[in-house]
């Protein structure tokens, strides 16, 4: 027989941090992109923050929100392997490119088990 004695205690399931991280893939060439109509994709990688693990878990899900400075490139869904890219037109890119650098952002949304986090800045140029 035992005697069972309950301690009130405060417990919390709390969503688990994330990171974020943004790539482009450029044009090589300005004036190519100009008469070839390239695109300019660029890709967010959201993973959760160590020591998580996703050993048999499923990871962030939901949104990324890709921007030039506050100027919104567009949105992309997480994929499974945790990335969403979008692609973008140069010419929305490069009206003032060869005036300015471009600081791309990538903002993941969060969801229900995972924090929202926003990228380091990355400082494009596209060169000529």
């Amino acid at each position: 027989n035992y005697n069972i004695n309950f301690v009130s205690a405060n417990f919390a399931i709390t969503k688990a941090n994330t990171s974020t991280t943004v790539t482009s893939s450029k044009p090589t060439c300005l004036i190519i992109a100009l008469l070839l109509g390239c695109k300019v994709t660029f890709t967010a990688y959201v993973a959760p923050v160590p020591p998580l693990s996703l050993s048999g878990l499923s990871g962030p899900t939901g949104t990324v929100t890709f921007y030039d400075g506050k100027a919104k490139l567009g949105t992309g869904t997480l994929s499974s392997s945790g990335t969403a890219s979008v692609r973008t037109c140069p010419i929305t890119v490069i009206i003032y490119a060869i005036f300015c650098k471009h600081t791309i952002t990538a903002v993941y949304s969060g969801d229900s088990n995972f924090n929202p986090s926003t990228s380091p800045a990355l400082n494009e140029m596209i060169p000529w």
